[in-house]
């Protein structure tokens, strides 16, 4: 009996450790809506990896406001333009796991994990729909 309860429970921590460790780009959107906002994220996370300032700038809208640091300072996304290089340094690669995604009309929100050098953190992005096209409204840190 103990035997079947051990194997049971590290099964259990095995399938919970896979999906833990899901990417965004295995998720199966359930909507168009939410097939954009996926690409929407997977842009950022590329363009983040490949240290595409004006790539990752793009998603975000005008009137943004964007959380960085550990202080969880927060910036318009025209301040931001002077501090993505830095933080492009301290943080290289970046990935996204599975995604939940609430919509509502033309706004959505995204809690995700995103994954920097061996720190698992969960973020939120709040997202706004514009002419058909979905842009990153604010980014953040929410632990």
């Amino acid at each position: 009996m103990f035997k079947k309860m051990l194997l049971l429970a590290l099964g259990l921590l095995v399938m919970g450790s896979f999906f833990a460790c899901v990417s965004l780009k295995y998720y199966t959107p359930k909507s168009s809506a939410e097939a954009a906002i996926k690409m929407v994220l997977l842009t950022w996370e590329h363009s983040w990896n490949n240290h595409d300032e004006e790539g990752v700038l793009a998603l975000y809208h005008e009137e943004a406001k964007i959380m960085y640091g550990t202080d969880r300072q927060i910036v318009s996304k025209e301040e931001y333009v002077e501090i993505i290089p830095e933080r492009m340094e301290e943080a290289p690669t970046v990935q996204f796991g599975t995604p939940r995604i609430k919509i509502s009309r033309d706004e959505a929100v995204v809690n995700i994990i995103l994954s920097m050098k061996e720190h698992d953190t969960p973020c939120t992005f709040h997202l706004v729909r514009e002419n058909d096209k979905w842009f990153i409204m604010s980014f953040e840190y929410t632990i």
